[in-house]
């Protein structure tokens, strides 16, 4: 089996400044974050309401306002970590932030193409527009930078495989051994 190690130089890890790197929100939370899906549903109808930028939001601030404080109550209703209520109550907070999760997805959405088209070609411009939305604008890229190299590896032999299967062995930080397997077609 041959591995192949791409060299990649310290030159294509930075940005180039020229560049003009279109801005993204960042949405830091998930579908089962149920906290964080209340704190950015109320930052978001907090920011958008009465906002120049966002004339008509899409979903509107009613809706977001009833999903808002029914995920409040489903909370409420499944109880403190520890102390949950039912599996029925779990299964409506499971769904209720899922539906939280797509309309703050949505209104997003909603925020870039309303930015974007009022921006037009000025990246500069669109970043200040959806930073007044009250969510993280990201303007620049997040390269990983060059991984480390790969130490303490070994071929297993087993008898329990077949041919085109191989084990290997690595040795992870704390000291301890991870095993892969591996089929070669």
């Amino acid at each position: 089996m041959v591995v192949f190690f791409v060299p990649v130089s310290k030159h294509d890890l930075k940005p180039n400044k020229e560049m003009n790197i279109k801005p993204e929100i960042v949405i830091d939370s998930r579908p089962n974050d149920y906290q964080k899906n209340v704190d950015l549903l109320g930052r978001l109808i907090e920011c958008v309401s009465g906002n120049e930028n966002f004339v008509s939001p899409s979903p509107d601030i009613a809706t977001l306002t009833s999903v808002l404080n029914s995920l409040k109550g489903a909370i409420t209703a499944s109880g403190l970590k520890g102390n949950r209520g039912g599996r029925a109550a779990l299964l409506d907070l499971r769904a209720k932030s899922a539906q939280a999760y797509i309309l703050i997805k949505a209104e997003v959405l909603y925020m870039t193409g309303v930015a974007s088209i009022a921006a037009g070609s000025d990246m500069e411009l669109m970043a200040s527009i959806l930073s007044t939305g009250g969510l993280n604008v990201r303007t620049e890229p997040h390269p990983q930078g060059l991984l480390g190299q790969v130490q303490n590896i070994h071929k297993v032999h087993s008898h329990g495989l077949s041919r085109n299967q191989v084990d290997w062995e690595m040795e992870q930080a704390g000291g301890s051994y991870q095993q892969k397997e591996f089929k070669i077609f």
